[in-house]
């Protein structure tokens, strides 16, 4: 579980120095037709991490000072999101449909492939609900369109 630990805190750290952008308005998506060749830039201080032991209960209990008498980590699968912004972060857990999306989104990939990714592992995954609340929450700062003159940007 170290490696996975040692990962979770170096990417706060990386998250916590970043700067945020301004956010991208949800009714900027309006003004695009077909949205599955679409890509959205993320905030800076945004990344994912699965990890196959639940080490953000172990950093909250030492993020917290809580250190129980004694703890038992058991082996268990879990996606993470990772966000911070000028010395500030937190780390929430996700279903893994909505990480794989958010995670591909992230990585450059368009809304399209983002949304096959999440419903290659749950056939009932609702993409709308999932691009609404990736941009509500402040995460997306542009739209890059594959067609037309933003296309290789």
């Amino acid at each position: 579980y170290l490696r996975w630990f040692a990962e979770l805190e170096w990417r706060l750290v990386h998250a916590a120095i970043a700067i945020d952008r301004p956010a991208l308005d949800l009714h900027s998506l309006a003004e695009h037709g077909d949205l599955s060749d679409v890509e959205l830039v993320a905030q800076p201080g945004l990344c994912y991490l699965a990890s196959p032991w639940p080490v953000d209960d172990l950093l909250k209990l030492y993020l917290t000072d809580t250190a129980p008498e004694q703890y038992q980590l058991s082996a268990a699968d879990i996606w993470l999101e990772i966000y911070g912004s000028r010395g500030a972060f937190r780390f929430d857990r996700l279903e893994q449909g909505e990480f794989l999306f958010r995670q591909a989104v992230v990585s450059g990939n368009t809304l399209g492939a983002a949304a096959e990714r999440a419903l290659e592992v749950d056939e009932s995954f609702d993409v709308g609900g999932a691009l609404r609340r990736f941009v509500m929450s402040g995460l997306a700062t542009d739209i890059r369109s594959r067609q037309g003159s933003d296309a290789g940007a």
